[in-house]
């Protein structure tokens, strides 16, 4: 029988750390669009896909076959509600493959104008349907499946039921600067990752403080930016804490400019991560060196559009992570097309074909329907 003994010690306490601190429930306020929101009503979108990624490093290989579902519907005026859910099958060299649902995470928002300026509220709610109690193979298989420099679409299975309601409020100071602020709190629930726990699993649980803004440059360009940092409270095995990541702060910037039916974007990220600290017998002590990388990435990407139906975006897409006393130093290059096709004025067709290269090697490749009504 596994105990929260067996698992606060050795490689498995680490896994099982890692994993649920790089495979979080909730979202990110980072803005890629204009923080001023409408509170007209929006279309119907339901999009479904099937995307197959895998990738090698050290000759060592992992792969991920999923099915995304991503509904939304609006339910009045500023009134919006959202379901994404997955299915997935993970598989890879000396690797137990692991296959099923991951939790639906279903989100209610509610956009209101405020004379010049905007409020936005929103509740998400982490169902547990995903997979749980993992056998130890299947749970070795979903540790590398959880590092984000992999960019698994479904990168866990289940991880208890969680909430986490939020709010933004942007106001204009001129005709073309907008400031932005918001707040958020994600509660994670207890569970079992893994079968034979005596004692339940619990994450700690998440505040999010962010502050952004968006200024027009000019008709055709735009630049926009936020701060996010994040305070995590203490994940515990039952009664007893055994881990306590430390806060992050994210950064992010994102210029975007216009030419007719043409777009681009530059997006700029920095995050950063304070000192974590690990039960060591009976007490919690900070680490020399970071369990968790801090990372850079920058990625360009450039919307043309190649006939009135056909468009597709050129992707480049740098990703930099410091190493730590778990990760090595990885150096990533990602590049690739995005077409879409659209079939009529409510259906679309939509591709992802990228490749990496770099520290990692490997590829992603899918399409899907995007139905707007």
């Amino acid at each position: 029988m596994i105990t929260y003994k067996s698992i606060t010690k050795g490689p498995v306490k680490h896994a099982l750390l890692i994993l649920f601190v790089l495979a979080p429930v909730g979202g990110s306020f980072a803005q890629e669009r204009p923080l001023l929101q409408t509170s007209q009503r929006q279309p119907v979108q339901i999009t479904t896909s099937v995307l197959f990624q895998r990738y090698v490093e050290e000759e060592r290989t992992i792969s991920e076959m999923s099915f995304p579902v991503f509904v939304y519907v609006p339910v009045g005026r500023g009134v919006g509600l959202s379901l994404l859910a997955s299915q997935a099958t993970v598989s890879g060299d000396t690797l137990e493959t692991l296959s099923g649902l991951n939790d639906v995470l279903v989100t209610l928002s509610y956009a209101r104008r405020l004379g010049r300026s905007s409020l936005v509220i929103s509740a998400s709610v982490n169902l547990p349907s995903g997979k749980q109690e993992l056998t130890q193979d299947e749970f070795s298989t979903s540790i590398p499946l959880s590092h984000n420099f992999y960019d698994f679409r479904v990168a866990s299975f289940g991880q208890g039921l969680s909430l986490s309601p939020g709010f933004t409020f942007a106001t204009p100071l001129s005709e073309s600067f907008v400031l932005g602020l918001g707040v958020s709190y994600l509660y994670k629930g207890s569970f079992k990752p893994l079968q034979g726990m005596e004692d339940r699993y619990e994450p700690g649980s998440e505040i999010l403080l962010t502050g952004g803004i968006d200024i027009r440059l000019s008709q055709r360009a735009a630049l926009s930016g936020d701060v996010t940092y994040t305070l995590y409270d203490t994940d515990r095995v039952g009664e007893l804490e055994v881990y306590d990541s430390g806060s992050k702060t994210t950064a992010t910037a994102v210029f975007r400019h216009h030419q007719g039916f043409n777009v681009f974007r530059l997006l700029v990220r920095y995050r950063g991560r304070a000192k974590s600290s690990v039960l060591s017998d009976t007490l919690l002590v900070t680490q020399t060196e970071r369990t968790l990388p801090n990372q850079v990435e920058v990625r360009a990407l450039y919307r043309l559009r190649l006939r009135p139906s056909v468009s597709t975006g050129l992707l480049v897409h740098g990703r930099f992570f410091e190493e730590t006393a778990v990760f090595t130093k990885k150096q990533l290059l990602d590049v690739g097309l995005l077409p879409e096709v659209k079939l009529s004025n409510t259906l679309s067709v939509i591709g992802r074909f990228i490749y990496t290269l770099g520290t990692i090697e490997g590829f992603e490749a899918g399409g899907g329907l995007t139905l707007r009504l």
